[in-house]
């Protein structure tokens, strides 16, 4: 196929690429385009005002099938939107200018799509120069129901692959709203959600490279939890429902804070959280180990040699009081789930019925350690829809917490898991203690 036909018969994705002063990513990005071993799509890059060589670079490149858009800089909001109005593919795609996606991209989300109105993929976050973290986010089916998705957003923009009818019967001009220069990613799912959009099952392997900057301003928090408080209030069915997401979006953002050093916000924000109970610090803590994590660029595993280095930076930002029990919160929390759940396996007497309940993400990577070291590893989930990603499915049974005994020990993997665990020990269920990760694998 040449170059001239490639351009002419009509693509069946469009790849939509915002790019402002992108000159030192866009090459990698659109070689990752023209590397897919599937041909049928077209890459618009919308350069939006940059005043560097990204235009010069998009129309470097030499394929007839990306189109380069020049305009004033209006934001990643406008720019995907000029990219929409051009796209001529009968799905699209929103691929930031410093992503990269893997040669199987087209071909698997396409083929996973059917007649579904969108599909997401799991994605990996990377260093600034593209080196790899060890960080691969597995978000679930479970994770885009209402009351998770008003609460945060658990996918990247360049992992998702949606159909343009629908993207264009979303009650507006444009796909993504202008006014938000931040989070209208966000946003774009929640008028998703509430259109009835139909997501196919994720497509369970790490398609995308998202890169990470670095860095925690304190200003870039301010701006984003400003932003989702608008998202929040503009999109919550409920005073109830609002006040929930608030104060999960609240509590986020104190731990944001809190890594980039503004002790003052943090505090402000926990004072909002009041009363916090051991479920919430445990909650702050695994948002606050994650905000770090991107803010130092490190990944899970490298993280566990730097928690009691992070414990000490609570101590610099917060009140005593307040950074000792947070700092404790920290201690307690597994940093490889997969780590936690080979130590667990191994813990196991020949007797003993290993179960691990919860499977998000923590869960999941726990799952697939304990299956490393041992068999028969059950799960439970009380989410009715809850599933296992494929390689997992075929060896885990699934128990409801009905049939637990004393034979049963079990993993409670997520981090606000403390009620739970009480529960269960009340009930005479043996939980494991997911602390000896540290000398115990």
């Amino acid at each position: 196929m040449d170059m001239h036909e490639r351009r002419t018969s009509s693509p069946a994705i469009s790849f939509i690429v915002p790019a402002y002063n992108a000159e030192l990513t866009l090459r990698e990005t659109l070689a990752s385009l023209v590397a897919q071993s599937r041909t049928d799509w077209e890459a618009i890059v919308v350069d939006d005002g940059s005043t560097d060589g990204t235009a010069q670079i998009a129309e470097g490149v030499g394929d007839a099938r990306i189109i380069v858009v020049r305009q004033i800089n209006t934001g990643l909001a406008g720019a995907r939107n000029a990219g929409l109005r051009r796209a001529t593919g009968e799905c699209v795609c929103f691929l930031d200018a410093d992503d990269v996606v893997q040669p199987s991209f087209v071909e698997s989300m396409l083929g996973a799509i059917g007649d579904h109105d969108a599909v997401a993929c799991w994605y990996e976050l990377v260093g600034p120069a593209g080196q790899p973290l060890g960080w691969a986010c597995m978000p679930t089916r479970e994770d885009l129901a209402w009351d998770r998705l008003i609460r945060n957003n658990p996918l990247a923009v360049t992992a998702v692959v949606r159909r343009v009818s629908l993207v264009r019967r979303l009650g507006r001009v444009e796909a993504f709203d202008p006014a938000l220069r931040v989070l209208e990613d966000w946003d774009l799912w929640l008028r998703f959600a509430q259109a009835g959009g139909c997501w196919a099952p994720f497509v369970e392997e790490p398609l995308v490279r998202v890169r990470l900057r670095g860095g925690s301003l304190s200003q870039a928090v301010e701006r984003m939890h400003d932003a989702g408080l608008g998202v929040i209030r503009t999109h919550a069915r409920s005073e109830e429902e609002r006040c929930g997401a608030i104060r999960h979006w609240n509590l986020l953002h104190a731990a944001r804070y809190a890594a980039s050093g503004d002790g003052d916000q943090a505090s402000a924000l926990l004072r909002d959280c009041e009363p916090m109970d051991a479920d919430d610090r445990a909650m702050f803590a695994g948002m606050y180990r994650s905000a770090m994590q991107r803010s130092r660029l490190v990944g899970p595993e490298a993280a566990e040699t730097l928690r009691q280095e992070w414990g000490a930076w609570l101590s610099t930002v917060l009140p005593e009081g307040r950074s000792a029990e947070l700092a404790q919160s920290l201690e307690s929390l597994p940093v490889s789930w997969r780590r936690v759940g080979r130590a667990f396996a191994n813990s196991l007497l020949d007797d003993d019925v290993g179960v691990v309940l919860g499977v998000g993400q923590n869960g999941r990577e726990a799952l697939a350690g304990a299956c490393e070291a041992r068999a028969g590893v059950c799960w439970l989930d009380d989410r009715e829809a809850a599933g296992l990603p494929r390689q997992l499915a075929s060896q885990c049974p699934r128990i409801e917490r009905k049939d637990l005994t004393s034979k049963h020990v079990v993993l409670v993997t997520p981090n606000d898991g403390e009620a739970i665990s009480s529960d269960l020990r009340a009930r005479g269920v043996r939980v494991f203690d997911r602390r000896v990760e540290r000398t115990r694998c």
